[in-house]
């Protein structure tokens, strides 16, 4: 304990309730509020996948394919899905994007099926909080 803050490593939550938070190791941190600043990391699927990664995400096609994988798709979390929006720089894996990815890959899948060209996908966010 240093300065009013405690560290304790090896530990990970495991519920959070209203009485504050539960650790693996049967102890609990009282508290009214919980602010959790989780990292991410990508399903070890993904990992097994015969594709090319781009930080750990798949790395996709403007239209959300993956490459070599005939009849793959990927978004959200697990795609470094490219942002036609934005100089082709990948999206950031959050909600407000893998939103709007889905139902763009559902009409790319629909318009692969028909034969059809298929669309980069694109979105402007509406702002980020940090």
């Amino acid at each position: 304990r240093h300065g009013g803050v405690e560290v304790r490593l090896g530990t990970r939550s495991e519920a959070i309730d209203a009485q504050g938070v539960i650790l693996n190791k049967g102890s609990r941190i009282d508290a009214g509020t919980v602010v959790s600043t989780i990292g991410t990391t990508t399903n070890r699927l993904i990992d097994a996948l015969p594709a090319e990664k781009e930080r750990g995400r798949l790395r996709v096609e403007a239209d959300m394919s993956v490459p070599g994988l005939p009849g793959v798709w990927a978004i959200g979390d697990c795609a470094a899905v490219p942002n036609s929006r934005a100089d082709g720089a990948p999206c950031p894996p959050t909600a407000q994007f893998a939103l709007r990815q889905g139902p763009q890959l559902a009409a790319n899948i629909a318009r692969r099926e028909r034969g059809e060209p298929t669309r980069a996908f694109g979105y402007q966010p509406k702002g980020l909080m940090s």
